[in-house]
């Protein structure tokens, strides 16, 4: 529920993997939200720097107009060298890593001071250093756009507001 009416009314999977809304993306489990432009009949979002592709259809996403690109932090994938294709992928400095057991979690800063979660199973975690370098990408299935009604929601920072959500 969100502002008193109920955002999506689904099974848990469908609930996760196609969110409504950004509220509802970031509602349940965690997103790495990107706040750009959308194109491409809402296909793409652009941001500084960057340009990221859905093939997930994005019907509240008008071109030309502020939007917002969801991919959870199981679907990023962390690379030392530059992909050949930009779209669906950022650089960054790897900020932390932090092992959860099972999962390891990178998180990653970009040069527009974004933070970036990538959490990955232990047999597939690369081996890498804090401070290096690092690209971020995903796959196109595994985005999600939203028009940008919700940033203030799914953006705001909790410990900036003294909330914690």
């Amino acid at each position: 529920m969100l502002d008193g009416h109920v955002d999506q009314l689904a099974a848990p999977d469908t609930i996760y993997d196609l969110p409504a809304s950004a509220f509802v993306a970031g509602f349940i489990g965690q997103q790495n939200f990107f706040d750009g432009t959308a194109r491409q009949n809402g296909s793409v979002v652009e941001g500084d720097g960057w340009t990221i592709r859905s093939s997930n259809s994005s019907p509240d996403a008008v071109d030309g107009r502020p939007a917002l690109a969801a991919i959870r932090p199981e679907a990023v994938q962390l690379h030392e060298e530059q992909p050949q294709d930009p779209v669906n992928s950022v650089r960054g400095t790897l900020a932390g890593i932090s092992h959860l057991g099972d999962v390891i979690q990178f998180v990653v800063l970009t040069a527009g001071g974004k933070e970036i979660l990538c959490r990955l199973p232990r047999p597939r975690a690369p081996k890498l250093e804090v401070g290096g370098d690092v690209w971020c990408t995903w796959d196109e299935g595994l985005v999600h756009v939203f028009d940008a009604g919700q940033a203030a929601v799914v953006l705001a920072d909790p410990a900036a507001t003294g909330t914690e959500g």
